[in-house]
């Protein structure tokens, strides 16, 4: 299991030895394994201008003992709700489009933002 064929003793990090334990070969025939999600979301990191690093970051909605954050950079709202449980907000002044990427569900309509526990959306802004 895993890259090295260094006896487990040796390895810098230790590899889970139970049957059936995630590993590379078999999360990269699965679309839906953490492996291929991480590399959609880098890939998709790497086409959207809005996210390159000297793009303007403005918060939209962040309260105290609320585990909803929301922000804008460049022409996307990002959403992530870390929680187990589910979140609302009232963003009246946004106009969002299309969602672009997505972990989990929620919606976005007539101003009012629902994101369902440990999820975030990322919506084209109009």
């Amino acid at each position: 299991m895993g890259f090295s064929k260094a006896s487990s003793d040796m390895l810098y990090l230790r590899t889970d030895p139970l049957e059936g334990a995630p590993h590379v070969k078999a999360q990269e025939k699965d679309p839906d394994s953490l492996l291929s999600f991480t590399k959609d979301l880098i890939a998709f990191r790497h086409a959207q201008p809005s996210l390159r690093a000297d793009v303007d970051f403005e918060v939209m909605h962040a309260e105290k003992d609320d585990p909803l954050f929301v922000w804008k950079r460049g022409d996307l709202m990002i959403a992530v709700n870390p929680s187990g449980q589910l979140c609302k907000a009232a963003l009246p002044d946004v106009n969002a489009g299309e969602v672009l990427f997505r972990f989990g569900d929620g919606q976005f309509a007539g101003g009012a933002l629902t994101l369902d526990t440990q999820s975030f959306i990322i919506w084209k802004l109009l």
